[in-house]
């Protein structure tokens, strides 16, 4: 929204045009032609903590609850599709988790609806392909120690050492704690890739280190 420095008029779309003016554009009022500024609200971050229960309650009420139970008969009913079953349904498990946590980091407290899922490509395919990756963080780097660096043999002469060996163990802590922030810098970015950026994940552990460990230990 807008307000007109002329009159004063406070200004939604409708009643703002812009003007193109040099190289730029500026919004002037449709009732007086003045100039427009935008009106700048400071906006209320509010922590996970404080919207759960808002989101927790909307999911048992008359609108979450058939959402919800079609959601999981969808969910049983693509385990009996040979084959793609269990793919579809992890697919859409993971759509549905990830424009859940999408939504919540723009501040809304609502469930997912159907139009929020887009195209069978951007609202399906994508968000598992997210999920595997999210995933793959956390064992393929281990999988790839214990292959090239320790060896199939030693696992099966002597699995002790390998459970107990300190740069595996270093590899998959850090590949779990890694995976939860990875889960959201991919979920509110358009990229697969952002996942991939320690800067972004690991910016989440640095700024919130207390409620990072908590939601890893959780999840």
């Amino acid at each position: 929204a807008w307000a007109c420095d002329q009159c004063g008029k406070a200004l939604c779309p409708s009643c703002a045009a812009y003007v193109a003016v040099g190289g730029g554009r500026s919004v002037r009022c449709v009732h007086c032609g003045g100039l427009a500024g935008p009106i700048r609200v400071p906006k209320l971050i509010k922590p996970y903590w404080a919207m759960f229960p808002t989101f927790f309650a909307r999911l048992f009420s008359i609108e979450g609850i058939p959402q919800v139970m079609a959601l999981a008969v969808f969910l049983y009913l693509a385990g009996f599709v040979p084959f793609i079953g269990w793919l579809i349904a992890l697919g859409v498990y993971a759509a549905y988790f990830l424009l859940v946590i999408n939504k919540t980091a723009s501040g809304d407290e609502g469930l997912p609806l159907p139009g929020d899922f887009e195209s069978w490509l951007d609202g399906i395919v994508m968000p598992f392909v997210k999920w595997l990756v999210a995933y793959a963080v956390i064992w393929v780097p281990g999988l790839l120690y214990l292959i090239y660096g320790i060896g199939f043999l030693t696992l099966l002469t002597d699995p002790m050492s390998v459970i107990t060996d300190p740069i595996l163990i270093a590899i998959v802590v850090f590949g779990v704690i890694y995976f939860p922030g990875a889960i959201i810098v991919t979920a509110i970015s358009d990229s697969v890739l952002t996942m991939f950026n320690p800067m972004a994940v690991l910016g989440l552990l640095a700024r919130y280190p207390a409620q990072y460990l908590m939601l890893t230990g959780i999840w």
